[in-house]
């Protein structure tokens, strides 16, 4: 705790008049090949259905592109001598 208090890695924020969106702990055990029991296994997983839009969270972009993607564009820009900016 004192170590992330030290990096601030979090703000500590007023709660809202409304109620705060409630989780749920997913616990499972983790087997190997013979079925033994490797570990143990907690997500703690917001319930992301009481969430409302522009109030819990803005808009949601993650941009993904493969590898093969890249190098074609790269390909393309060497080729023609286009410019990367």
């Amino acid at each position: 705790m004192a170590s992330l208090d030290k990096n601030e890695a979090w703000d500590l924020v007023a709660l809202l008049a409304r109620k705060p969106i409630r989780g749920k702990w997913v616990l499972r055990k983790k087997m190997d090949a013979k079925r033994n029991m490797e570990k143990y296994k907690a997500w703690l997983v917001e319930k992301g259905y009481f969430e409302v839009s522009r109030i819990d969270f803005g808009d949601i972009f993650s941009p993904i592109s493969k590898f093969t993607s890249i190098r074609l564009v790269l390909y393309v820009v060497g080729s023609f001598d286009f410019e990367v900016t």
